[in-house]
């Protein structure tokens, strides 16, 4: 399938986090270009990253968790439209003439 609208959810919140908290979410898919970005609130990698300073795992903790408490994704609900849902139908077309050779004199006395 090559759109959904939960996808299309997940995208956008994570574009979202990523611009107000510069790290993406683990919980949500990530469209290609953000998969090289760092997970929020993911203690591994910061501290690896920065020793034992856990400054940078604090501020992004709180980044994602104050926006799912202000938006709880709602911005992304409306941009988000239900996939079309579309049919083919094959056609034939064909053609014969009218009236049937058959009926052209009948029709010709009835009317004519």
């Amino acid at each position: 399938e090559l759109y959904s609208k939960d996808i299309c959810n997940e995208f956008c919140m994570q574009f979202k986090i990523y611009t107000k908290c510069s790290c993406v979410e683990i919980w949500f898919a990530a469209p290609q270009n953000l998969m090289k970005i760092s997970s929020c609130c993911n203690i591994s990698e910061i501290v690896s990253e920065y020793g034992v300073n856990l400054t940078k795992f604090d501020k992004q903790c709180s980044c994602v968790f104050n926006y799912f408490g202000e938006q709880n994704g709602k911005e992304c609900e409306s941009k988000c439209l239900l996939p079309c849902k579309e049919t083919k139908y094959t056609f034939d077309f064909a053609s014969h003439s009218w009236p049937p050779t058959h009926l052209q004199s009948n029709i010709y006395k009835t009317f004519f």
